[in-house]
């Protein structure tokens, strides 16, 4: 199972962040997904 990146507890989301041309993919746990989701840390592309 995969781990949270942040703190290492079980991780249930991974996210994919651009950073101009460099990709890189982060596993998460429920509670730093959340925080990264409240403090706008992840956006929705434009559709």
């Amino acid at each position: 199972m995969a781990k949270c990146d942040v703190c290492g507890r079980p991780a249930t989301t991974q996210l994919t962040v651009r950073d101009g041309s460099q990709t890189r993919r982060i596993t998460l746990c429920d509670q730093h997904h959340a925080e990264a989701v409240s403090e706008g840390a992840w956006r929705a592309p434009a559709g």
